[in-house]
């Protein structure tokens, strides 16, 4: 992977851990964006279904995502 690539899909994933919900909404929406790197995200993208502010944007990712357990949870 391009090491600048690297970093983008790097500071995408560690915002869906920030403690500010606009910038982790705003980066579970990107995540589709970013190829097959992407998966590295699917267990934070799980995580935030536990919050109910969190939850609709986290579901609209996995669904972009396809992860096969995302047809069995949502």
């Amino acid at each position: 992977m391009d090491p600048g690539a690297e970093w983008v899909l790097s500071s995408v994933v560690s915002s869906l851990e920030d403690p500010d919900r606009p910038v982790r909404h705003a980066a579970a929406e990107s995540i589709a964006q970013l190829g097959e790197q992407r998966r590295v995200a699917e267990p934070l993208l799980f995580g935030m279904l536990a919050d109910s502010a969190d939850r609709p944007v986290a579901r609209e990712a996995l669904r972009a995502l396809q992860p096969a357990t995302v047809s069995l949870l949502l």
